[in-house]
């Protein structure tokens, strides 16, 4: 398979990225039985309806544009290791790197990438986000409040950055462990926090990926739970849909999970098949989710799956 590629030149960090001249695009032969952004790890939908696509493989983030033309926007000379992403409201792309242990800002206008957050060597709760220490950013949401949240694999935290540029810790206190359901959320003790996710009603979802199970953040002390008090879940991935029920990618078990507010799930896709990484709504309709073993993005509307980018022979064994 071939994917047209426009290529954007990035220098050194803070330095703007130029496009390549028209004739300079290029068509890039993928390997086969795979599309042209390697292994997909993590997807974010933009204010206009743009889906990113985040290759830890390639070293590249991608634009999805019509007729499946991948747009390079951030990655090449910068050599990162994208590995979560989110979008804000004014189509500013944020992309954590857990290898440099860094937050990236990606100017919507001039693609300008700086660092948002993680190039200090302490904690910096209360300080600016750029002075603080990260060392494993994974998984990145919004909250209501338009805050960045990020999940620290590294540091068993999950860190808030507010509107001012300050950083704080949301949950976790910096010791791998299980404890602390019902208590303050700062004291309570995460593994491995690979992804995060916060509804229109303040609440903070946590994927608790070394415990197997998700934490939910909730009230005004901020208090830490299981959520749902049962089931069995090892997400990689969550994301909220209008409707403040949570979707989470399960790759373990080969689907994708819905629960609605009250903690009940009541939607499963699944497909022997398919080993969900990413899980993203989409405004549009449907909840988009990467497939990092055949390399594919798809969509999943009224209990059935279609074709986002990825090789089209691959998508064929999925049901």
């Amino acid at each position: 398979m071939t994917a047209t590629v426009a290529i954007l030149f990035a220098s050194a960090l803070g330095v703007r990225m130029d496009p390549v001249p028209a004739h300079a695009s290029e068509t890039v032969v993928a390997p086969p039985a795979a599309s042209g952004f390697g292994t997909p790890r993590a997807i974010a939908v933009g204010p206009r309806g743009e889906v990113y696509i985040a290759s830890p493989e390639t070293g590249l983030v991608f634009e999805l544009r019509a007729h499946g033309e991948l747009l390079v926007v951030a990655g090449q000379a910068d050599r990162i290791l994208p590995t979560g992403l989110a979008v804000d409201s004014a189509g500013n792309l944020y992309v954590s790197d857990p290898r440099a242990g860094y937050v990236y800002r990606i100017d919507a206008q001039r693609r300008a990438l700086t660092i948002m957050a993680g190039s200090g060597t302490v904690q910096g709760d209360g300080g600016p986000a750029p002075a603080a220490r990260l060392l494993r950013p994974a998984g990145l949401a919004w909250t209501p409040k338009g805050e960045l949240l990020i999940a620290d694999a590294g540091d068993h935290r999950v860190r808030r950055v507010d509107r001012e540029g300050l950083i704080h810790t949301v949950a976790g206190d910096g010791t791998p462990g299980d404890q602390g359901d019902g208590g303050p959320a700062v004291r309570a003790r995460l593994s491995q926090p690979e992804a995060v996710a916060a509804d229109g009603r303040g609440n903070i979802y946590i994927a608790d990926r070394g415990n197997r199970r998700i934490r939910r953040v909730g009230g005004k002390v901020r208090t830490i739970s299981t959520w749902p008090e049962s089931g069995s879940f090892n997400p990689t991935a969550l994301s909220v849909d209008k409707t403040n029920c949570l979707w989470l990618a399960d790759p373990d078990n080969h689907r994708l999970v819905k629960i609605d507010r009250q903690g009940y799930t009541v939607g499963t896709w699944s497909d022997p098949a398919a080993v969900p990484s990413a899980v993203a709504w989409d405004p549009a309709g449907g909840v988009l989710f990467a497939d990092s073993t055949r390399r594919l993005v798809m969509r999943v509307l009224g209990g059935r799956a279609e074709l986002v980018a990825g090789d089209a022979t691959t998508a064929r064994k999925t049901r």
